[in-house]
């Protein structure tokens, strides 16, 4: 009997432990820092996939060798007429205080 719990704990161990060490989250990779605009054009293409309306209707592989207002605005669906690239958010910002 003693070696049926012995064994039984030992298992609940080992599925416990492989529970845990399965569940963390990859690091992702680190960013871009070679002067590209591959590290810009991804957050904006990461950013429109999530936030963005038409965010089903973004290509699944853009081009992120373009200039960054140039890759936004290849990403915009056609019947959008209010997303505008902005290059400094202060200035965004400025415009919607009252």
């Amino acid at each position: 009997m003693k070696c049926r719990s012995a064994m039984l704990r030992s298992l609940l161990f080992i599925f416990a432990a492989g529970i845990v060490i399965t569940s963390c989250k990859k690091k992702d990779t680190p960013p871009d820092t070679s002067g590209t605009n591959s590290y810009v054009n991804d957050w904006i293409y990461k950013t429109m996939k999530q936030e963005y309306y038409w965010n089903t209707s973004i290509t699944g592989s853009p081009d992120y060798s373009k200039a960054p207002k140039d890759f936004f605005e290849s990403l915009l669906h056609a019947d959008d007429r209010y997303s505008w690239p902005v290059a400094d958010y202060k200035e965004l910002q400025g415009l919607f205080k009252w």
